[in-house]
């Protein structure tokens, strides 16, 4: 289980958002969920690295949530 940064957006805006990642280096992707987009940022060997980039992202305006995936 490895933790991974989500933001829940409407399409064009996970787009935007993917691509502005990519272009900083980080490891993102997108899954669609209904008429929603997430955009995840990892994932992270430690909880603790993705509380920092969380905090990151947040400084972006964005609302990340770190949560644990399989």
């Amino acid at each position: 289980v490895n933790p991974v940064i989500e933001v829940i957006l409407d399409p064009g805006a996970a787009k935007q958002e993917l691509d502005k990642l990519k272009k900083l280096g980080f490891k993102a992707y997108t899954e669609k969920v209904g008429d929603k987009v997430r955009v995840r940022v990892g994932p992270y060997a430690e909880r603790e690295k993705a509380e920092k980039i969380s905090q990151q992202l947040e400084k972006r305006g964005l609302n990340p949530v770190v949560m644990s995936v399989r």
